[in-house]
């Protein structure tokens, strides 16, 4: 039987090559999520070059759905960051609306970033709207509803029908 021996940095090896292959996928998908994040902040007329900034990214998607944009910075606070996830997917949301998507888009951000920004930032779009897209109108069908009126105002209806009018008699012609 030959008895080899293993050094610590034989079992530590593989442990630093599978964190670095991680940690290069998600160097990658930061790059490429911000390279499609910047071309939809171009398409709302914005600058794109937040888009590169970890946190202020996060912030100006939520500014530019109109919420206020320091809740990005609840990110960073335990259970607050709740509040900040569901804010940026409420204002992903409504940067859809303001292309004219609707809410399976809201769906593939959820679960997949980048292919939703593939899609919004090369892809045809409507041009933006802003928020003419997401402000719900007074009347949705164009028009104001009829009045109700209770029935204890309502008029009676009468039994019998109304006269005619009788148009006025002729003056009498003399000589």
């Amino acid at each position: 039987m030959l008895h080899t021996e293993t050094s610590p940095l034989d079992l530590v090896l593989p442990i630093i090559a599978f964190y670095g292959v991680i940690f290069l996928v998600l160097i990658v998908q930061y790059v490429v999520l911000a390279i499609f994040l910047s071309k939809v902040f171009v398409k709302t007329g914005n600058e794109g070059w937040p888009a590169w900034v970890p946190i202020y990214s996060s912030w100006r998607v939520i500014e530019i759905a109109g919420y206020p944009g320091w809740v990005a910075v609840l990110a960073f606070v335990p259970f607050a960051n709740i509040v900040a996830a569901v804010y940026l997917i409420m204002a992903v949301h409504r940067i859809n609306t303001g292309f004219g998507k609707s809410a399976g888009w809201t769906v593939l951000y959820v679960f997949l970033p980048l292919v939703w920004g593939a899609y919004l930032g090369y892809g045809r779009t409507e041009p933006w709207h802003g928020a003419a897209a997401w402000e719900v109108p007074a009347y949705p069908y164009g028009y104001a509803p009829a009045p109700q009126v209770p029935a204890a105002y309502a008029p009676a209806a009468s039994a019998a029908p109304a006269a005619p009018a009788v148009p006025p008699a002729a003056p009498p012609q003399g000589d």
